[in-house]
C-alpha cells in the first residue's frame, strides 16, 4: 500500500467531472459539495487503485467516508495495519 497523502486523495476526487474540491475544503461534506452515490462509489474504487488497498466493507457508506479528512483517516488505519 502507497502512503495516504491529502493530496493524493484530492487527486482522485478531482479527477472526476463533477468534483472540485480544495485543500481548504477537506472538511466539507462532499454530498453538499456534489458527491451522489455513483460518485462515491468512483472516489472509492480510484483511493483503491491509486494506494493499492481494499477498503473493508464497513467503512463503504457515505456516512463513515464523507469528507477528505474522514477518507483520510480510514485509509491511515489501513497504511498503518499494513506496515506492522
Amino acid at each position: 500500500m502507497r502512503e495516504v497523502t491529502i493530496k493524493g486523495i484530492l487527486d482522485v476526487i478531482n479527477e472526476l467531472d463533477n468534483l472540485d474540491i480544495s485543500e481548504e475544503q477537506v472538511e466539507a461534506n462532499l454530498s453538499d459539495l456534489g458527491m451522489d452515490s455513483i460518485t462515491f462509489i468512483q472516489i472509492i474504487v480510484g483511493l483503491e487503485e491509486i494506494f493499492d488497498c481494499e477498503i473493508p466493507d464497513t467503512k463503504l457508506l457515505p456516512a463513515e467516508m464523507d469528507t477528505v479528512q474522514k477518507m483520510f483517516g480510514v485509509l491511515q488505519e489501513l497504511y498503518k495495519a499494513q506496515s506492522f
